[in-house]
Parts: C-alpha cells; structure tokens; sequence
C-alpha cells in the first residue's frame, strides 16, 4: 500500500493554493461589498420621505381621509404593544383543538353530496368566545394568592393569565 501510484481523479489532483492567510482589512479590500455610508446621506432621505407625508395628508372633519396603503400605516394600524403574551397555554390549546375541529369537519362534508366549508372567519368569532368563557371561568393566579392554595398561583397563571386578549386571537390566522 505504501508504494501505490497516486490517485489522478482524487483529491491529491487538486491544486493547492499557497497563498497564506491575510489580514481582515485585505479581505475588505478584495471583497464586493460596498460602503453604504459613502454612497447616500439617510437622514435627508428620511427627512424628505416625512416631509412628502405631511403634504398628502387631507383631513374630512378632525379625521385624516384614508386613501393608500401608506395612510392605513399611518392612521389604521395602532403601533402601541402592552407586552402581553401572545403565545399562551390557552391559545395553544384553543387553537389546536378548534383547528383539529375544523379540519375534521371540512373532511367529513368533503365526501357528501353537498358540499359546505368552514368559514375562518366563523372559527375565529368561536374561538373569541372560547377564549373569553376561559378566561372568565378558569381560575386565575389572583383568587389564591394570599390564600392556603398560594403555592398554586403560578400554575393557575399558566393555564390563565388574565383576559383573553386579540394578540392571542391573532395566533389562529
């Protein structure tokens, strides 16, 4: 084995670059990539978008009129987050169940002789109510503090940590 001929498809074919390893600032230098800082100023072309979005703006009694996309941004759509959970054990479990639900019932009216779909929409406003009988309900980590059951608090706030709120309704879509 030690005086078999070297392998002319193999790795020992391939030529080996002697090229030592370079500095980072070499690598900058030789690569494609751009300065973008060089390129544009950002802050006048930030200033210039604002200044194009005070002109456009037609007010109808007190109210902005909504007539682009750009406006629904702007005026619709509420940027405020109160930091509640979306993703909770109830949604999980509402969502999952009601979906499972759903589907099942798509695949049984799949194969009748009329055929019927589940709205969405329909899902969602059960599971709003769902959500809300939950949350109404269930336990909450509140009704036992102070109380001998204290040491509970935590586990009743997993399974239902307050109102029921769109954010978690929003998991469902």
């Amino acid at each position: 084995m030690a005086n078999s001929p070297p392998d002319a498809g193999g790795l020992n074919a391939l030529p080996v670059s002697e090229k030592t390893p370079y500095s980072a600032k070499e690598a900058d230098r030789d690569s494609n990539s751009v300065d973008v800082s060089k390129e544009k100023d950002f802050d006048s072309s930030v200033e210039a978008d604002n200044a194009d979005d005070d002109e456009e703006v037609t007010y109808l009694k007190g109210e902005p009129v909504i007539t682009s996309g750009r406006d629904v941004s702007r005026f619709v759509v509420d940027i405020r987050d109160d930091g509640d959970n979306a993703l909770t054990f109830r949604s999980i479990v509402l969502g999952t169940v009601l979906a499972g639900l759903g589907a099942a019932l798509c695949q049984i009216y799949l194969f009748k002789p009329v055929q019927m779909s589940v709205s969405t929409v329909f899902l969602l406003l059960v599971i709003y109510s769902f959500g809300n009988a939950w949350a109404t309900f269930l336990p909450r980590k509140s009704w036992v503090e102070g109380t001998r059951f204290h040491r509970l608090g935590p586990v009743f706030h997993f399974i239902n940590p307050g109102d029921f709120t769109l954010k978690e309704v929003s998991i469902f879509q």
